[in-house]
């Protein structure tokens, strides 16, 4: 089958204009990484915490056996959701769900009885949630994390579920009240507000960090208990500090994602009226990478890159004549930068489904100009008394046709995996993909068959 017939394009006379357009927006990528510190790296590289949560809406009270009608929430609640006779409400308990449609609503004394058409069919308990019909605020759960010392960036998915992201240099710990005492202190001090806040409980693990003299030093340490004196909170450690802390010294949690989850989960209104939403502890899925591991794996990943730029550089200079290996690689560091700086200036993070992206778009990009190199090598022993131009343009004219159906063929699987994907690391994923298509049909055309032509003129002035 072929898409475009007896099609005679002048490609390489339009080459100018094609490096002056990828110049542009790289360009623009470069400046924006630049302005940025970078890209933005996801909690692979840079270490972290990624939690996906999902909420929901908890009862004020027991529905009783699986004949119940009814079912009672906070006014608070009912009036953020916008429930109405007739909207159909769902009610979860681990694995137990039912659904019903609503009959009437009937307030009374800060909570609202929701009767129900049908029994709910289940022996559910307090603990069961109705499932949000609203989006639940990202401002609110924004401000509330800022409020005990993290900067999250918030992704929503759906109704009732979000990816929290939290980077390892993102967040605030708490400062001690007092000086902790000599190396044997088996105890810190910190006030009441920030145990309100910070939510610590016996048995939570914390990390005691200070700086001496330029040097920092930490220990790790479990909680054994927490009391209360006037305005101050003693914590008592399970072990006594072994290292001189002194008044500078803070505290954090060790496990940060349980940490950020543990408070959504006792998560009220911004007014403080009640409760209207919590996270379900099923919906919890914590990934945590050290900065340490991040940093092992941002070298990693440009070593991967790199590396593999390198064996296909030797690859096609084996396999064809140098000059194509170098139109081949130019194209290839063009895809990449292209995408990274699009991805920098649509705030897109990197991470490791990012990085089989970007190696995915180099080998379609690779697969592309290998079958327009290849058709002008043949071209060039059937095309005796052609000028080189026209054996270039010729080729790609030969080769458009198959290029574009195996594009668009692959966008329309992309697009569905974007469209379909929501947020999170998936459409991320998909999106570097549909660009990397794109660009790399481009700079099979635009970008590596020009420099193969540049290098064969070069060639041709020397041996004049």
């Amino acid at each position: 089958m072929e898409l475009l017939r007896d099609i005679n394009v002048d490609f390489i006379s339009k080459r100018h204009i094609a490096y002056v357009i990828s110049g542009v927006i790289i360009l623009a990528g470069i400046i924006s990484l630049v302005v940025k510190g970078g890209p933005d790296l996801g909690i692979d590289f840079k270490g972290g915490v990624q939690i996906h949560v999902k909420f929901g809406i908890p009862l004020s009270g027991d529905p009783g056996d699986e004949s119940a009608t009814a079912v009672t929430i906070s006014t608070t609640a009912l009036n953020s959701q916008s429930f109405n006779v007739g909207n159909t409400i769902h009610i979860a308990e681990g694995e137990w769900s039912a659904s019903a449609h609503i009959k009437s609503i009937t307030p009374h004394n800060g909570t609202a009885t929701i009767e129900l058409t049908k029994p709910l069919g289940r022996d559910f308990t307090q603990a069961a949630m109705i499932q949000p019909i609203v989006p639940i605020p990202v401002e609110e759960i924004q401000s509330r994390l800022v409020k005990i010392g993290y900067q999250p960036t918030i992704t929503p998915s759906g109704i009732d579920e979000m990816l929290i992201s939290v980077g390892a240099t993102e967040t605030t710990p708490v400062p001690l009240s007092a000086d902790p005492g000599d190396g044997t202190a088996s105890s810190v001090t910190i006030t009441v507000q920030q145990l309100q806040t910070q939510l610590f409980q016996e048995g939570d693990t914390i990390i005691i960090e200070d700086t001496i003299e330029g040097r920092k030093i930490s220990e790790r340490r479990e909680i054994k208990s927490i009391s209360t004196d006037d305005d101050k909170v003693v914590i008592e450690l399970t072990q006594p500090l072994q290292k001189d802390f002194t008044a500078t010294a803070t505290i954090r949690y060790r496990n940060v994602g349980r940490h950020i989850a543990n408070n959504l989960q006792r998560a009220e209104s911004a007014q403080g009226t009640g409760s209207i939403w919590k996270v379900i502890p099923e919906g919890v899925n914590i990934s945590e990478v050290g900065p340490n591991i991040g940093r092992e794996l941002r070298w990693i990943a440009i070593f991967i890159v790199l590396g593999s730029m390198v064996g296909l550089l030797l690859y096609i200079s084996w396999r064809f004549e140098l000059r194509f290996a170098v139109g081949a690689i130019a194209a290839l560091f063009h895809d990449v930068f292209f995408t990274l700086g699009l991805f920098s200036i649509l705030s897109k993070e990197i991470n490791l489904p990012t990085l089989a992206a970007f190696l995915t778009i180099v080998g379609y990009s690779l697969n592309d100009t290998i079958v327009v190199f290849d058709r002008i090598r043949e071209n060039v022993n059937l095309l005796k008394g052609w000028s080189y131009d026209d054996i270039i343009n010729r080729s790609i004219n030969q080769s458009l046709s198959r290029t574009i159906i195996t594009s668009l063929t692959t966008l329309m699987v992309v697009l569905t995996i974007f469209s379909l994907a929501g947020a999170g690391e998936l459409n991320t994923f998909a999106l570097a993909l549909i660009i990397g298509v794109i660009i790399g049909t481009y700079s099979s055309i635009f970008i590596a068959s020009p420099i193969l032509h540049g290098w064969h003129l070069r060639i041709q002035k020397k041996e004049t």
